[in-house]
């Protein structure tokens, strides 16, 4: 089965995202800061990864840089969400 993972500070977003794709079938995990992100990819597998760009701490421009450099999961489609606008 397909396996997502979103991180990103806004529970209620999160929250919201997986009750969206469990009802397409796909599970999903979510964590909220960049660390418990990192830890989540290396204790499971996923297939895809919907990342939040501002967080406090880790942004996740910073975290799509580690996740794309680590070996095990440098393959994994990452989704950039960001409420940023010029």
């Amino acid at each position: 089965m397909n396996k997502i993972l979103i991180i990103d500070d806004d529970k209620e977003l999160c929250a919201l995202i997986k009750r969206s794709v469990q009802a397409e079938n796909i599970e999903a995990d979510f964590c909220n800061t960049g660390k418990e992100g990192l830890q989540k990819l290396r204790e499971h597998e996923y297939q895809l990864v919907v990342l939040d760009v501002m967080m406090p701490g880790m942004d996740g421009f910073e975290l799509c840089k580690l996740i794309k450099s680590t070996f095990e999961t440098s393959h994994i489609p990452v989704i950039l969400l960001t409420s940023l606008c010029d």
